[in-house]
Formats: structure tokens, C-alpha cells, sequence
């Protein structure tokens, strides 16, 4: 019997074994056997350690050792076993808390090969937050890489690429370098760039990675997936065929060479690729294992049978590859599709796979016309779109979710043609309205997304103390690009861009534990339909009328929604509208003196399109809401005509909008013109620095009650201190707008030092205009920018409304400084009379035109340029409903294309789990 406070023999048979353990587990190299011989002692120190306090770190680690163990032969369900108990263990006998961080970490990577998404989420957000606490914890590196993997799996790519950069640098810094770990990152920041179509990029981080390892097989895949992808499929065979198949790899490059037949026609040797990744999955599927890969084989034999015209069997073969790539959808029934979709590992594959089946479906339809087979096209395309919907709020970055418009906008435009010729061959409303839907749907996904997602906040129960540290980052994430714009030297360059990829790690962090907080992740998730009868019966009153465009690849179709219908008409001839609106718009943008107005024949050939086949349902309408589409954007419908007739402006006051979803429901009360932040940088009459003088502000601002910010100053850093507090901001200044890169858009103060007049977009952030009802912004170009299809024009006018501005008037191109100073002080003369803010513009454009003093600015190039966008009531405040303000979206667009500029897509990468 051992004597108090002294170890029993069984406690120190138990300590040998664990030190013989940790020898062998310490030293892997001294023989072939010694993973077995740890793995053995570990085993015996447990059987020997009684229960309790002083063997209670041996017990935790032995645990722990052997399910890094298991991991490593993948045995899965024994490794989570063994880290569930090592943390049991910690439990009960209150270890340091630090001990868990590998536990936690490993345990995160079973859970992400087991592909249980909760799991892996919670695992590793317990390790990141002893991380944390313990700034000394190893294998740091490894735990952003996983990190990485996921964010790559969930298709948040750039994001990804943070991350593995991260783990990489902190590799790199380690006194003894892991050659594998290092390898693994590099890697994974190739696979991510193979994904976002980087493929000449991701071609030379795989080649310069073959000297590094004996093992060639991995990137002798991913060059093979490279090369495909970029339908090459000759180059793609001379890789694919040097990788020696074993059981872990076989699906893959089986669907890879599969791919590589079908791009040469060879079809017969594509499907016996197919059947044999068929064959070999067939007792894991049985057993109920998920294979993302065995879904993509599925998928590729949907598609030849597809080919074939064999439409069932490929729909068939779609459901089962629906069945593999969604975790929580096990029906076998094709007229079923996943509906819900909650977190998870949520993959283009399968909105690729889901779009196809609804084309299947489609044409089965066009075969054999059954009812019931339309109505499986539009279910299957609903639960694609919900997919979709669901992506794009997963990612923490509008970078990213701009990635996904890419995908999802032609898949609308093909839903929407489907639904219109329904509608025009059955005469079943239903379709209509469901076509109407999509196609608003489709616009501005991105800023609706950032919208909604700062609206919830406020309602959430979220502390203050993290909404205020989420806006600083922002503030700091602005403040270092702008760094990196003036940066002129490489060490500068590379040392902030590093800093900006930390910062955005940190918010990438910080936006995923919001998610933590259940009110907020509901309200964020839940799926947004348009409510067709709230905006006839909340928006639209007798005299109002929404006129909202669409175009697909082979029709542009137009909606006129009223009070009591909802009608739609095909555009005639639309290949020739972009000639008559091109022509238009080089008339209208040519502002000078003595120059003629020649733009009358392409404003009738736009109104015979346009608004012609409108007319029927707008014969006791005064007042227009405009959705246009993609180009359009940039049209100011106030300048069409028919033959010798008047302008639309002498007919309706006109609202615009990004989407029908947005408009919210109608107010009574309207701005405070007491309250009125107006700015004049250039008044002074004379030019400074880069910019000439703008005589006419001087006069446009002396109206205002309220503040004015003039000449010296009118600073950047005074405005922002002041914007919050007014009612109304008037910016009568300069604005520049790059159509090519919108990193380069800015609003104009006064300068005090180099560039110190410039406010960027990307700094115009969520709360910086908590009470303005009304933003003017009397510079030119505003409302022009970049132009994204599907998600609309990347203006400066977009950043003011996600800064919290619900109503904006804006300008779209270079303005006349006289008539813009006209029609601004009418239209706060207006405004003050009670007018609503898009019949006081229409009265102050009417008021220029019929002035017979201001006969030289009657052309419409000198007052159409200002159009309104919000809401047609006094203030339609978006703060009642779920779209307030958000990040501006523009920056993320700016971000993308300042990483491509300098280059901040390293080849350098992260861990050793691996994202493709």
C-alpha cells in the first residue's frame, strides 16, 4: 500500500509508459514502428493512471496523443473520440485552459472531414479564443489555415486567401520551419486562386511547388484542374495521367479525367471515368457517407444524359448529386429540393447542380408540355435562388459576394425569359408576378445584402461596445488604403498591405461572431421576397405608377406595376437600343457653350421603346417610380419624347430606384430645412490646386439656414465631424469618378496638404449620416461609376446611401455650374412649400426650362444630369423597414481592384489541411 502523498506502483507504471510514449511520439524517425510504439505506451499509461488529480495531465494528453494518432491514418470517429475525452478530463479537474487549444483545433479538423459544419465552427472558435487568451500556444499557423479551408469551402475565396496568407507568415517566422506546412499553405492559396479564374497565377504556385515534394500526385491534380478549367484539355490529360490513383485521390482525378474527355468529345471514355468513381463510392454511400466529389460525379452524368436528351435519367442523376452535396436533404423524390439551407458548407456545385436540373426540367417540359413538370422547373429554381441567397449572406466581405452575382445574374435572366414566355403562352398571373419578383430580386443583391445586414444589427441585441468596434476597423481599414494609395515605395507597399490583410482578418472575426447572437442570425438569414400587394397598397397610390426594366440575352422586357395591376410588354428590337442610347447620352453629356442639342431622334427612338408600350397603363399617372437595369442606370427618362411632343418631365415627376426592394413604405414627415450642412469648397471664385472654381455655389448655398461650410472651411476633416447632426447635406463641389478602377472616385473638399481633399468612397461608412434625410450632391458624375451586371453602377451616390442617406439627388454627368445653382434653389423653395422631393426637382427643372431669361439652358444636357433616387414621399426613410445603411459596397469593388493593380495576391499561401 503506498503511503500518503506517495505515487502507487500503478501510478508509476503509468508515468513510465507515458514518458516511453513521449519519446517515441517526440521522435518519429528513430524506426519504422515508432508512431505504433507511442501509440501503444499512451494506450498503457491510461490503463495504469488511476483516476484523479495527479495523473489528470497525463490522462488529458495521453488522450490527446492518441487521437492525433487516429487523425493521422484517418480514423476519424476515434480520434473525436479521444479529444472529446482529453477535454473531458480538462473538465473535471480544471486544467489550465491553454492545454485545450490543440484538442479544439484537431478536433475542428475531424469535424470538418466528417463534414459536420456546426462542429467545425464551434471547435475552432473554442481554440481561436484560447488563442487569444494565450498568446504563446503553438501551431497558430494551422489553425488559420483551417480557418482558410473553410472559408474556401463555403466559397468565400479572397477570404480565404487572408487566411492562409496569415498562416503562412506566421510559419515563415518560426525558428525551425515546417517545409510541409508551408507547402500545404502555398498550395491552398493556389487552389483559391484557381477557383476566383486566377488560373495562370494559380499554374505557377503548383509548378513551384513540384521540387518541394516526393509526393507529386496532389499537384499534379490541381495542375491537371487548372488547365481544364481553362479548357485546355491536352495540357490538362499530360498531368492527370502521371498521378498514380489510390483510394483518397481516385474520385477526384476520375472526375477530372472525365471532365478532360468530355472538352475532346469523347464521351464513352468520359462515363466509364464516371462509373468507376460510381463503383468505388458505392459502399461509403451506402453506409451513408456524403462525397462532395461523388456529387460532382453525379453531376457530370446528369449532364451527358442531359446531352443526350434524356432528360428523367439526367434529373435522376441531378438528385442524387443534390443528395451528396447537401448534408441536410436525403430525398431521392426528383420533384423535391432543399428549401431551407442553414449553416453549412454551401457550394456553387450545387446551385450549378440545382440550375441544371431546372433546365432539364425546363426542356422535359418543352417535350412533352405536363403541367407538372413547369411547376418543377420554377421549385427547383426558387431553391437555387435560396441557395444563392444564403451564400451571399454567409460571406463577410461584398468582394466576395460580387464573385457570386457573376454566377447567379444569367441564371435570372434565363428564370425570368422562362417565366415571361409562361406567362404569355398560359395567361396564368402567377407567372407574371413571379417574374416580376426574380428580376428585382436579381438587382443590387450585394447592396440589399449589406442593407439588410445593418439594419439587424441595430434590432439584435448585439452590445454597442462591438457594433463600435466593427466601425473602427472599417475607419481603420479606410485609413490604411488610403496609405497604400500614396505609397511609393515597395517595403511601404508590402507592410501595408499586410496590415490592411490583418485588418481584414480581424473584421472577418468579428463579423463571424455576430452570427453568435440568435435574433441577429435569424433576421440576417431569413430569405427576402418582394411583396407585390404592400407596394400597391404602401408605395403606389392611384396616380403612381412603378416602370421597372429587365434584360436577358434575348429579350428586354418591361413591367408597369399600379395600384390595381401588374402588366409587363416586350421592348421591340432591343439589339438597337443601345445605339440610340449611346447616341443620346454623348448628346446630353456635352455641356458647352454654344454647342447644339442633337440628341431628339435618339430620345424618340428610346420613348417608341421604352415607354410607348407603357402608355395604355399610364393614362391617369403623374408621377413615376423608374427601376432601370444594367445601362439604363445611366438614361434620365425626363428627356424622352415622342415625335414633336413634350418631354417626359412635363408629364411625371420621376423617382429611381436600385430595386423594387427597396422602397419602403410612404411618410408624411419631410426634411428639416432648418438643418441644412451645405458645403462650397470652389466658391471662391479663383481655381485651387487640381480643380477650377465653381462661381455658381456661392449663390447655390447662401440659401440654406443651417450651416454652410465655404472656401478654406470647406475641409474634408469638418465635414466629417459635422455631417452626422444635419437633417440635409448639399455638396456643391467637385467629384471624380473613375469608370475603370472605382478606387479612384472621390468627393472634393478644400485642400490643406496633398490629397487631403479627397473623401473616397470606401470611407463613406455605415452611421456617418445617422439623422440626414437628404443628401444633394451637386458635383458631377455622382450617380456614374463602374458598371457590374446584375448589381448596377458602382457610384459615389451608392456609398452616400449606405452611409445612411435613404433619399439622394444626384448627378450623372458633368454639370453646368449656372443651372445647377438654378435648380437647386428652386428646389428647396419647393421643398419648403411642402413638395415631396421628386416633384420639387421635376418643378425646379420646369421652372429653368420655361425661363425665358435662362433661355441657354433650356437643352435638356443642362438640367437632366440631376435625378432623384429614394423613396417618391417626403422622406421614405429606409430606417422604418429592414433596409438602412450598410458598409459601403463600392468598397469592396475598389478593394478588388486595387489588389489587382499592386499585386496583393501573393503566391504565398496556408496548413496542412487543404482546400482543394
Amino acid at each position: 500500500m503506498a503511503l500518503w502523498g506517495q505515487p502507487s506502483d500503478s501510478e508509476r507504471l503509468a508515468r513510465a509508459c507515458y514518458a516511453r510514449a513521449t519519446f517515441y511520439f517526440n521522435h518519429p524517425n528513430q524506426s519504422d514502428d515508432t508512431d505504433s510504439l507511442a501509440f501503444m505506451f499512451y494506450h498503457r499509461a491510461l490503463k495504469y493512471a488511476p483516476e484523479g488529480p495527479a495523473t489528470a495531465r497525463l490522462r488529458f494528453d495521453s488522450h490527446e496523443k492518441i487521437g492525433i494518432y487516429h487523425q493521422t491514418f484517418s480514423r476519424h470517429q476515434q480520434a473525436l473520440a479521444s479529444y472529446r475525452n482529453a477535454i473531458g478530463v480538462h473538465r473535471r479537474h480544471k486544467l489550465s485552459d491553454s492545454l485545450l487549444f490543440a484538442s479544439y483545433l484537431y478536433g475542428g479538423m475531424v469535424h470538418y472531414y466528417l463534414q459536420t459544419y456546426d462542429s467545425t465552427i464551434h471547435y475552432l472558435k473554442q481554440a481561436e479564443a484560447i488563442y487569444k487568451r494565450y498568446q504563446g500556444v503553438s501551431e497558430v499557423p494551422k489553425l488559420y489555415n483551417m480557418l482558410g479551408v473553410v472559408y474556401h469551402e463555403s466559397g468565400n475565396y479572397q477570404q480565404s486567401i487572408n487566411y492562409f496568407q496569415k498562416s503562412l507568415q506566421l510559419q515563415l517566422v518560426k525558428k525551425e520551419v515546417d517545409s510541409s506546412a508551408t507547402y500545404s499553405y502555398k498550395s491552398n492559396i493556389a487552389t483559391a486562386l484557381r477557383n476566383m479564374h486566377q488560373y495562370d497565377s494559380a499554374a505557377v504556385i503548383y509548378k513551384s511547388l513540384l521540387p518541394l515534394t516526393a509526393n507529386r500526385n496532389k499537384l499534379y491534380t490541381n495542375l491537371g484542374l487548372v488547365y481544364l478549367q481553362k479548357r485546355q484539355p491536352g495540357q490538362a490529360l499530360s498531368y492527370l495521367q502521371k498521378v498514380e490513383i489510390d483510394s483518397l485521390n481516385a474520385i477526384t482525378v476520375w472526375n477530372a479525367l472525365a471532365q478532360t474527355y468530355l472538352q475532346q468529345g469523347q464521351r464513352q471514355k468520359a462515363e466509364s471515368s464516371l462509373n468507376n468513381s460510381v463503383r468505388l463510392a458505392t459502399p461509403a454511400r451506402l453506409r451513408g457517407v456524403r462525397n462532395a466529389q461523388l456529387g460532382l460525379t453525379y453531376k457530370l452524368l446528369g449532364d451527358i444524359l442531359a446531352e443526350r436528351k434524356q432528360f428523367e435519367k439526367a434529373i435522376r442523376q441531378y438528385q442524387q448529386s443534390i443528395i451528396q452535396l447537401d448534408l441536410a436533404f436525403s430525398s431521392a423524390d426528383i420533384y423535391q429540393n432543399p428549401f431551407n439551407y442553414r449553416q453549412g458548407f454551401s457550394s456553387y456545385l450545387l446551385f450549378e447542380t440545382l440550375i441544371a436540373k431546372a433546365a432539364c426540367w425546363r426542356k422535359l417540359y418543352q417535350q412533352e408540355t405536363r403541367p407538372h413538370q413547369r411547376r418543377a422547373a420554377i421549385h427547383t429554381y426558387q431553391s437555387a435562388f435560396r441557395l444563392a441567397d444564403y451564400i451571399q449572406k454567409s460571406f463577410d466581405n461584398d468582394e466576395a459576394r460580387f464573385f457570386t452575382v457573376e454566377k447567379v445574374y444569367p441564371v435570372y435572366q434565363r428564370g425570368v425569359a422562362y417565366l415571361i414566355g409562361l406567362y404569355e403562352t398560359t395567361r396564368d398571373e402567377l407567372y407574371l408576378r413571379e417574374a416580376f419578383r426574380w428580376s428585382e430580386k436579381s438587382k443590387a443583391t450585394v447592396l440589399a445584402v449589406g442593407l439588410k445586414e445593418n439594419t439587424v444589427k441595430s434590432a439584435s441585441g448585439i452590445p454597442d461596445s462591438l457594433l463600435s468596434r466593427e466601425r473602427n476597423l472599417h475607419v481603420t481599414l479606410s485609413r490604411q488604403l488610403l496609405q497604400l494609395e500614396n505609397a511609393t515605395s515597395t517595403d511601404v507597399i508590402w507592410q501595408v498591405t499586410a496590415q490592411v490583410r490583418d485588418t481584414q482578418l480581424t473584421l472577418s472575426r468579428l463579423t463571424d461572431a455576430l452570427n453568435d447572437y440568435p435574433d441577429y442570425y435569424r433576421q440576417k438569414f431569413s430569405f427576402d421576397t418582394l411583396n407585390i400587394s404592400h407596394i400597391q397598397k404602401q408605395i403606389l397610390d392611384e396616380q403612381t405608377a412603378l416602370l421597372s426594366y429587365f434584360r436577358t440575352d434575348t429579350m428586354m422586357v418591361g413591367f408597369v406595376l399600379t395600384t390595381k395591376q401588374l402588366r409587363h410588354f416586350r421592348v421591340p428590337q432591343p439589339q438597337s437600343l443601345d445605339k440610340a442610347l449611346q447616341g443620346l447620352l454623348t448628346n446630353l453629356q456635352t455641356v458647352a457653350t454654344g454647342q447644339g442639342y442633337d440628341g431628339r431622334i435618339y430620345a424618340e427612338v428610346l420613348y417608341e421603346k421604352l415607354i410607348k408600350p407603357a402608355d395604355p397603363y399610364l393614362s391617369n399617372i403623374r408621377s413615376l417610380i423608374i427601376i432601370p437595369h444594367d445601362e439604363l442606370a445611366q438614361l434620365p427618362f425626363e428627356t424622352l419624347h415622342s415625335h414633336q411632343q413634350a418631354f417626359l418631365l412635363e408629364r411625371f415627376d420621376i423617382t429611381y430606384q436600385y430595386s423594387a426592394s427597396f422602397l419602403q413604405s410612404r411618410l408624411s414627415s419631410g426634411p428639416d430645412l432648418e438643418r441644412v450642412l451645405s458645403v462650397a469648397p470652389f466658391a471662391a471664385g479663383i481655381t485651387k490646386g487640381e480643380f477650377a472654381a465653381l462661381k455658381g455655389s456661392d449663390y447655390e448655398t447662401k440659401q440654406f439656414k443651417g450651416f454652410r461650410l465655404l472656401n478654406r472651411q470647406a475641409t474634408k476633416s469638418n465635414f466629417l465631424s459635422m455631417a452626422r447632426d444635419y437633417s440635409v447635406v448639399h455638396l456643391a463641389t467637385h467629384a471624380v469618378v473613375s469608370r475603370t478602377d472605382p478606387m479612384e472616385s472621390f468627393v472634393a473638399f478644400y485642400p490643406t496638404s496633398y490629397r487631403s481633399n479627397r473623401l473616397y468612397a470606401h470611407e463613406i461608412t455605415y452611421g456617418m449620416l445617422p439623422k440626414t434625410e437628404l443628401v444633394f450632391l451637386s458635383a458631377c458624375e455622382t450617380a456614374e461609376g463602374k458598371l457590374i451586371r446584375g448589381e448596377g453602377i458602382m457610384s459615389l451616390s451608392r456609398a452616400f446611401l449606405f452611409a445612411g442617406c435613404p433619399n439622394l439627388v444626384t448627378s450623372l454627368w458633368k454639370a453646368e455650374d449656372n443651372a445647377t445653382a438654378y435648380i437647386s434653389n428652386h428646389f428647396y423653395g419647393y421643398l419648403g412649400e411642402g413638395m415631396s422631393f421628386p416633384k420639387a426637382l421635376r418643378q425646379a427643372k420646369l421652372d429653368l426650362l420655361h425661363d425665358r431669361q435662362q433661355v441657354q439652358y433650356h437643352s435638356p444636357q443642362y438640367w437632366s444630369h440631376l435625378i432623384f433616387i429614394g423613396t417618391p414621399s417626403h422622406s421614405g426613410s429606409l430606417r422604418g423597414g429592414w433596409l438602412v445603411a450598410g458598409l459601403v459596397s463600392l468598397a469592396g469593388v475598389m478593394l478588388w481592384q486595387w489588389r489587382r493593380r499592386i499585386g496583393l495576391r501573393q503566391r504565398v499561401s496556408a496548413g496542412r489541411h487543404t482546400a482543394g
